[in-house]
């Protein structure tokens, strides 16, 4: 995705174009030539900051008037999925070898999923005044889920039975990790009772403890002397298998994370009653990559040449 290097290319391709229509070369063919060569760029531009994660910044770039000219990249202003952009992001880094990348898109993709299955099924019930910190409204939430939550805490426990008896002062209690989250959401999908729910949650639930082991390898891995590769993922997950570590006898074989992911992608689709894509899907198309790549390939190979 080395969109920077095409980027500048035309740009310098731009700048002789330029030149000759101050010359007054063949005005009017290179004044179109020009104006293509200006979308290409945008496109790519378009491209380079979803891979970046900055999806304002693509989205400023899609002007009222040029939403036509770039066709289906101009979606991505009205409806963008960042979910499968980290999924989408996790197919390329695997393909391309780049590990250390991938670990880190798939421990975003993990959190991103988390979030979102959070804010659908419990939006009620955090405190809004305090956005994005997942803060539990003690005055929305039941009084039965709390409780089903303190037998499920691995962990501070009574941080949440003092929160629940308002003890220690009147503090928030942030559901601020991945283990209160996953509680969290098990308890809103088990007390639903909703038989179809909890049976696509049983499998995205085991699916996120496969990749429990991957997720806190990441930093070791990354940071290890030895480097990180895909060699490198199953040595240390034979090695710690041998060692009798939990999470590694859980976890999925590091060529098996992509299918993992993309179960948790799927079913979480099914899960919020939302269409499913022809996106997810370990040989599909490369989300908005595809259509970048598609968009300049057209551009550069028929409208530019006419």
């Amino acid at each position: 995705m080395n969109y920077s290097n095409f980027i500048q290319i035309l740009k310098d391709w731009l700048e002789t174009l330029d030149s000759l229509i101050t010359q007054g070369i063949e005005v009017e063919a290179v004044s179109d030539n020009k104006s293509d060569i200006e979308l290409v760029i945008k496109a790519m531009e378009i491209g380079l900051y979803c891979f970046n994660l900055d999806i304002s910044g693509a989205q400023k770039l899609i002007k009222p008037k040029q939403k036509h000219n770039l066709g289906v990249l101009a979606e991505i202003k009205d409806k963008y999925y960042k979910w499968l952009n980290l999924y989408t992001q996790c197919r390329i880094y695997w393909e391309l070898n780049l590990i250390a990348n991938f670990l880190s898109r798939m421990t975003s993709f993990c959190e991103e999923t988390l979030h979102k299955l959070m804010g659908e099924l419990g939006e009620n019930y955090f405190n809004k005044n305090k956005p994005n910190n997942w803060v539990l409204n003690r005055d929305k939430i039941d009084e039965e889920l709390v409780d089903y939550l303190i037998t499920k805490e691995t962990y501070n426990t009574e941080e949440l039975k003092c929160w629940k008896a308002k003890q220690k002062g009147d503090r928030d209690y942030k559901l601020n990790n991945r283990f209160k989250q996953r509680n969290f959401v098990d308890a809103l999908i088990q007390f639903r009772g909703d038989s179809k729910k909890i049976e696509l949650w049983q499998t995205i639930f085991q699916s996120f403890k496969k990749l429990d082991y991957w997720v806190e390898k990441r930093n070791y891995m990354i940071h290890s002397a030895k480097g990180v590769s895909k060699a490198r993922m199953s040595e240390i997950l034979d090695k710690d298998r041998k060692a009798g570590i939990k999470n590694a006898l859980v976890a999925c074989e590091s060529d098996q994370i992509l299918e993992e992911i993309m179960t948790i992608n799927r079913l979480t689709c099914q899960l919020l009653h939302k269409p499913e894509t022809s996106f997810v899907d370990l040989n599909g198309r490369y989300y908005i990559y595809s259509d970048v790549q598609d968009f300049v390939i057209k551009k550069l190979m028929t409208d530019c040449l006419e």
